[in-house]
């Protein structure tokens, strides 16, 4: 054992060192607090200076300072992204848990879904679901929701925005026995739900769509999904199938993004153009200000858009079809108000 692995206990390290240490550390702490770094965990900042030592040294006590300030500020970001985690499966169990009483399941799916959930104060959140209480738990928690974020409520209903191609929420699709899901002759599902990493099983909820009739995403990251899943829903398309995107974030924000990134790469347009004609389709598409943002801030790459009319292509009918729907509803977005 050497003296930096028996830091714990102080009688292993010789006095002058500990001094020297104590002031390292004692700066490290200084420059953390100087940028309202919140509580010091004095343990881990222990633990970072006893890092920096075994890979610096302490000859150099600037640079010793430096590595200890940003070991402490790595290592604490992911504890906190830990704790993160923790906390939102929590949230998300207890949400899923139909054994729980449904004003219950709300309160968590609310806390869940804020950004600072954790921090808001549960009266607030629990005077939201006790004033906007209905029969039916899924338009219950949308109304309390909504009631608190100000963000509209996801309507239950299923979209058409080009031939064969629709947009909903994952409830509206399983309301009443999938009945809207019957209606419009739904065989084939691209779904994504937040709760995925959480014990929700997408595939449970279709059991009736066997093999490529259902995919299932794991990233709300739309730009980096494989340019496959496009060509994919392109070739369902063509081949009659009626296919729906399906999500449950807040303002639909992944189906609508992905439905803007298949109109992009298909209608070879931008990214902003695509967004404006799902926001048509479907009123109830708000994206994320973060995911929007992300997704504007590139435009389509005209190589996919090659590679995707290559192995994607659409008879005339079908091109012309699809150009009139979507340039109407371009028209309807670039005219509203």
């Amino acid at each position: 054992m050497n003296h930096y692995e028996a830091r714990g206990s102080d009688q292993f390290l010789p006095l002058s060192l500990k001094c020297r240490l104590s002031v390292i550390e004692g700066e490290v702490r200084r420059a953390l607090q100087a940028e309202n770094y919140g509580r010091i965990d004095e343990v881990l900042l222990k633990r970072s200076v006893d890092i920096g030592v075994g890979s610096v040294g302490t000859s150099s006590p600037s640079k010793l300072i430096a590595v200890a300030y940003n070991l402490y500020k790595q290592q604490s970001s992911v504890n906190e992204f830990e704790k993160t985690c923790a906390e939102l499966k929590h949230y998300a169990q207890m949400y899923l848990d139909e054994d729980v009483e449904p004003a219950e399941r709300i309160y968590y799916y609310i806390v869940f879904k804020l950004p600072n959930g954790a921090q808001t104060a549960s009266k607030k959140i629990r005077e939201a679901i006790r004033c906007t209480k209905v029969d039916s738990f899924e338009e219950w928690k949308e109304m309390a929701y909504s009631r608190l974020t100000g963000v509209p409520r996801t309507l239950t209903c299923v979209k058409v925005v080009l031939q064969d191609l629709y947009i909903a929420s994952i409830a509206s699709l399983t309301a009443k026995n999938y009945e809207m899901m019957k209606m419009k002759s739904i065989d084939c599902v691209i779904a994504f739900s937040e709760f995925g990493n959480f014990g929700y099983d997408v595939r449970q909820v279709f059991p009736n769509l066997k093999g490529d009739n259902l995919i299932v995403i794991d990233s709300p990251l739309v730009l980096t999904l494989p340019l496959d899943l496009f060509i994919s829903i392109h070739q369902m398309r063509t081949k009659g199938m009626h296919v729906c995107i399906a999500c449950d974030t807040t303002g639909l924000t992944i189906s609508g993004l992905i439905v803007a990134r298949y109109l992009s790469l298909l209608m070879q347009c931008s990214h902003a153009d695509a967004v404006g004609v799902v926001s048509v389709s479907h009123k109830s598409f708000h994206p994320k200000l973060f995911f929007l943002s992300a997704f504007n801030t590139e435009d389509c790459d005209l190589e996919e858009c090659r590679v995707f009319k290559l192995q994607a292509p659409s008879s005339s009918t079908m091109h012309c079809t699809d150009r009139k729907m979507f340039e109407k509803a371009l028209y309807m977005h670039h005219h509203k108000c």
